[in-house]
């Protein structure tokens, strides 16, 4: 009896837990389709921001590759008006213009940084023309010509001093003779030397080639000796005025050193009982540059 009471009793039971059970699983897959639907929403909304920042970039890549475009559209108009305009004065420059280095090179010895003073030695010949005597007419040996010059530069002009002598030896003495001349051998030896103020013009003809000319004029005093065989006839010392001309070729050797070739013209005036005295001079100079 009690089995058949307990049958129903438990069918009574399981029926009643049964709808609890799918009222709450019910419940659960509600609350699980929300939640895909809510994450659906939500992949959405990413798909739409990450299509969104693409077209931004895209954007942002048309507008650089646009400007770089016209930079370079920019840059090769300038290039072109650049060439135009060398192309045009190349056009129209003279034919016959200076390398550009031959005229740096010129340059380079007419700026500012061209060496202003100069000393120069100068060394030379001297052949002096024969001088008056009195009445008589004295001839002399070649003789030996010194000079220091000291000049500053004032762009191609030149001013400055110098000092110097010469040097040389009697040769003969002649005499007016009724009906001709009598000449008679002499010795002896004569010595001078003077100071004088220049001016000059340097001109550089290329690189290193230049042409030197100067005047000067200043004071001396000579020393002068004549011996007929053992007999002395003349020996005296007296002052005198003194101008001289002076034209050299010359070559740069280096920045500081250069050296000349020249011809010097000289006059003495009136001294003791000479006449004028003039002598040429042919030689060859040294300078340093500073």
């Amino acid at each position: 009896m009690l089995k058949f009471y307990c049958v129903p009793l438990c069918v009574l039971y399981i029926c009643s837990i049964t709808p609890e059970k799918n009222l709450r699983a019910a419940t659960n897959v509600e609350t699980l389709n929300s939640d895909f639907s809510q994450m659906g929403e939500k992949m959405q909304r990413i798909v739409e921001r990450t299509l969104a920042l693409e077209g931004k970039i895209n954007k942002l890549k048309t507008s650089s590759t646009r400007n770089h475009i016209n930079d370079s559209n920019v840059t090769t108009n300038i290039e072109s008006k650049l060439i135009s305009k060398e192309n045009s004065a190349s056009l129209t420059e003279p034919i016959d213009q200076k390398p550009a280095s031959t005229s740096h090179n010129l340059e380079k010895y007419n700026t500012k940084e061209t060496k202003l003073y100069t000393i120069r030695l100068l060394y030379g010949v001297c052949s002096p023309l024969d001088v008056d005597l009195q009445s008589y007419t004295l001839e002399q040996n070649l003789g030996h010509h010194a000079q220091l010059q000291f000049t500053r530069e004032f762009g191609k002009f030149i001013v400055g001093g110098s000092w110097g002598g010469k040097f040389f030896e009697n040769k003969t003495l002649t005499m007016q003779w009724n009906p001709g001349e009598f000449r008679v051998p002499v010795t002896g030896r004569s010595y001078s030397t003077y100071t004088s103020i220049l001016l000059g013009f340097e001109h550089y003809l290329n690189d290193s080639t230049f042409i030197s000319t100067k005047i000067a004029g200043g004071a001396g005093w000579s020393w002068d000796e004549i011996f007929l065989g053992n007999v002395e006839i003349l020996n005296a010392d007296d002052g005198f005025f003194f101008g001289s001309f002076q034209i050299g070729l010359g070559y740069r050797l280096f920045e500081h050193f250069s050296t000349m070739l020249y011809y010097q013209f000289d006059a003495y005036g009136e001294r003791h009982q000479f006449d004028h005295h003039l002598f040429n001079q042919f030689g060859i100079a040294f300078a340093v540059h500073y």
